[in-house]
């Protein structure tokens, strides 16, 4: 879904609950299942509100699952909250500092970097995670716009050409069609400055 390679947004969404909902229905309190049914109402529904819940449960339920306060992070991101999504995204590596999925961890670390406005920290996060895995596109985006706010543009401008070896055909609003915070401030400024980058408006 966050690649962009869904195409039943509607269907997937409801597999991926009926697996949540499996797993909690024997167990209530498995911070496994209910942080990935956090991430599905983020990225799938875009329910932000029950996205931060699920979380919140899953950080309740076990305060030292990592992937809990990762997504909790990531919400915390998309709504423009950003002094507790970078706290939630920190502990979230500071539980899991030698995760194989550290790319991961930091590229989300960096959107929430974003978030706080604190784009020297989420250029340093992104391009850590870049050197772990640069085959992950959302990365470039976040590089991309912390470059743009720092007024680096043609820096910014080559960043979003590695994105577009990845995905060709994003536009501005295919991005925003996907996103879960469209309609947030956040979603609406990284999308300007996408577009400051060059990224094409239409489909």
């Amino acid at each position: 879904m966050t690649r962009g390679w869904s195409e039943d947004r509607t269907r997937e969404a409801a597999e991926a609950l009926s697996a949540t909902h499996a797993a909690l229905d024997r167990d209530p309190s498995d911070a496994l299942a209910l942080a990935t049914e956090g991430f599905v109402y983020c990225h799938l529904l875009k329910d932000l509100d029950t996205a931060r819940k699920r979380c919140d449960q899953a950080v309740d339920a076990n305060p030292s699952h990592a992937l809990g306060w990762l997504y909790r992070g990531t919400v915390s991101a998309f709504k423009g909250e950003g002094a507790a999504a970078v706290h939630a995204t920190q502990r979230a590596m500071q539980l899991s500092p030698l995760d194989p999925q550290r790319y991961y961890f930091e590229s989300l670390g960096a959107t929430a970097e974003l978030s706080a406005h604190q784009y020297e920290n989420a250029e340093r996060l992104a391009r850590s995670s870049l050197a772990l895995n640069r085959m992950h596109p959302s990365t470039w985006r976040v590089l991309t716009i912390a470059l743009v706010c720092q007024e680096r543009m043609d820096e910014a401008r080559e960043a979003l050409a590695k994105m577009q070896l990845l995905e060709p055909n994003l536009t501005v609003e295919r991005y925003l069609a996907r996103i879960p915070n469209a309609q947030f401030e956040t979603g609406r400024h990284w999308a300007r400055c996408l577009a400051m980058a060059g990224l094409p408006a239409g489909i």
